[in-house]
């Protein structure tokens, strides 16, 4: 080949697509949240809810940054799942704790608007937090 370091080509692609997703996706979306659907007068606060509501309107007015968390917090469960660890444990055992710390802090935050949605979203990383707990065990 010609071009030299082709091998390279689709680590370089999926980097910058990690970075694109990791970095500038969720701090861009918290800078527009904040900025233009949060503190806006109640005349526009329609128009963009219903637009770009699907990203804070089911939560509490308090909590309108929630997805960014989920979406940081699936970043560092990734980051920590495919980091280079010296064994197979240290791995689990990472992945472990991003989830039971995401279970407490969803539990004392509540960000839903309803309980159920509450319960539900708890249910959901109380199972992902058993299923790391109980993986890294053996």
């Amino acid at each position: 080949s010609c071009r030299g370091n082709s091998a390279y080509d689709p680590l370089l692609a999926a980097a910058v697509v990690l970075l694109v997703y990791a970095a500038l996706f969720p701090t861009g979306l918290f800078w527009f949240l904040r900025k233009y659907c949060i503190r806006q007068p109640r005349e526009m606060q329609a128009v963009l809810e219903a637009k770009y509501g699907v990203f804070y309107d089911h939560f509490k007015p308090q909590c309108w940054w929630w997805e960014v968390q989920v979406i940081a917090r699936r970043l560092l469960l990734l980051v920590v799942y495919v980091a280079n660890f010296t064994h197979l444990q240290q791995r689990t055992y990472g992945v472990a704790v991003v989830c039971a710390f995401a279970m407490v802090f969803h539990a004392y935050m509540q960000p839903f608007k309803h309980a159920q949605d509450n319960a539900l979203s708890l249910l959901s990383q109380l199972m992902l937090s058993y299923a790391a707990i109980t993986k890294s065990s053996f």
